[in-house]
């Protein structure tokens, strides 16, 4: 499953606009920051690619923690977030790499797409997560870990499809 941009941009009505669940594993700054600003994008996201994004789901360490304005009450328990049917992507964003890569393998094993800007993550345990990935069926998004979120990967990946590139080694990275 995959999205696909338009162009030139569609406009639609939210009646008709599909709907994609979204399960967020993780509300400290970047998650609570998604899940913030998500209404706001909203409008653009359903302009560009007729699809508008629907919080179903959200999983934290502590779910007594005063949390203002969570669309939906929040969750201790992750697995509960990927077993829902209505959420279709699930977004992991709790860092660390132990918890972090038994979200992916179990997300990625559910056969959902898996979002995620874990660069340990990535960097320790990617060669485990994108064969499973890749036998799965099933994308991972990543881009928002790579660059500080410049949109590098998605160029070189979609730009480039007619070379013949063999490999690409580098560090990209937002911070140097």
């Amino acid at each position: 499953m995959g999205l696909i941009l338009r162009y030139p941009p569609q406009t639609r009505s939210n009646q008709t606009m599909n709907k994609i669940g979204i399960g967020v594993i993780g509300c400290g700054t970047v998650g609570s920051g998604l899940i913030r600003n998500l209404p706001k994008a909203n409008a653009l996201i359903g302009e560009r690619l007729g699809v508008q994004l629907e919080i179903k789901s959200i999983a934290v360490r502590n779910s007594a923690k005063n949390r203002d304005n969570l669309p939906v009450a929040p969750l201790e328990d992750w697995k509960k977030v990927i077993s829902d049917p209505a959420v279709q992507i699930v977004v992991e964003l709790v860092g660390g790499t132990q918890d972090a890569f038994l979200i992916a393998e179990a997300t990625l094993k559910a056969k959902k797409p898996l979002v995620t800007a874990n660069k340990a993550l990535l960097a320790e345990r990617g060669q485990e997560l994108f064969p499973l990935a890749q036998k799965s069926a099933t994308p991972i998004y990543f881009e928002a870990s790579v660059a500080g979120g410049i949109p590098v990967l998605k160029g070189l990946r979609e730009g480039l499809v007619a070379n013949q590139l063999l490999g690409l080694h580098g560090i990209i990275n937002g911070t140097s």
